[in-house]
C-alpha cells in the first residue's frame, strides 16, 4: 500500500479503510508507535454466536497526529503517511470454538490494523470493515473457489470470461440462489434448468 494509493483515494474526493499487513513493515511499526503514544478515542466490543463459535472484537480507534508546517519538510517519524491518514483501528478477534467430539474448548487470537483517510467512531469502522468482509465472502471467495477463478490458465482475452462469470453469478443472485455451488450442479445436470431463471431472456 505505497502513500499514492492513498493520495489517489483523496484526490478523487473518496474516502477509504485499509489493512495494514506485516509485508508493510515500517508503517506497522510507526502505527504501533502511535498507538502507544496517543489515547484511544473510542472504543467497542462485538460479540456474535453461531453454534459452537463465539468470536469477539474488541475496536479501538486511535488519532493520528497532524503534521505541522515544520514538520512537513523533515518528518522522520511519519515520513508524510499523516498528510493521509486519520485514524488508526486496532481490533483484537478472539475465536472460541467448542467441540462436541472431544468435549473440549479451542480459543484462537488475531490482531489486526487498518489505517482510515477519515474520522469516525469503532462502531461506524467496525461496520464498514465488516461489510467489506462480506463482500469478500459472497463474491471474492464464490469466484476463487467455486467458479475456479484462480485455477484459471486462460492467458488469451481473460476479461472475456471474467465477464461471464459476473454474469452468471447477477443470474443466480438475481433468482435468490444462496448456494451457488449447489445451483451449479442441479444447472448441470438439468438445462432446462437454467432455462427457467428470469433474467435469461
Amino acid at each position: 500500500m505505497p502513500k499514492k494509493t492513498l493520495a489517489k483515494i483523496k484526490k478523487a474526493g473518496c474516502e477509504g479503510i485499509l489493512q495494514v499487513k506485516d509485508n508493510q513493515l515500517n508503517l506497522k511499526r510507526k502505527i504501533e508507535r502511535e498507538i502507544k503514544l496517543n489515547k484511544e478515542l473510542s472504543s467497542e466490543v462485538m460479540i456474535e454466536k453461531n453454534r459452537n463459535r463465539i468470536e469477539t472484537r474488541i475496536i479501538k480507534v486511535y488519532p493520528v497526529r497532524q503534521p505541522t508546517q515544520a514538520s512537513l519538510i523533515n518528518d522522520n517519524i511519519w515520513n508524510n503517511w499523516n498528510l493521509y491518514i486519520r485514524s488508526i483501528i486496532h481490533i483484537e478477534k478472539s475465536v472460541e470454538i467448542f467441540s462436541y467430539k472431544t468435549n473440549s474448548r479451542r480459543i484462537s487470537k488475531e490482531e489486526h490494523l487498518y489505517v482510515a483517510t477519515y474520522e469516525d467512531n469503532a462502531k461506524g469502522f467496525a461496520n464498514h470493515i465488516r461489510k467489506h468482509w462480506l463482500c469478500e465472502n459472497s463474491n471474492h471467495y464464490v469466484r476463487d473457489q467455486t467458479l475456479m477463478e484462480d485455477y484459471s490458465r486462460i492467458r488469451k482475452n481473460p476479461l472475456s470470461l471474467a465477464i461471464l462469470r459476473s454474469f452468471i453469478l447477477n443470474i443466480l443472485r438475481f433468482n435468490k440462489e444462496t448456494n451457488i455451488r449447489a445451483a451449479l450442479y442441479r444447472n448441470c445436470c438439468s438445462i432446462q434448468k437454467i432455462f427457467e431463471y428470469s433474467g435469461i431472456f
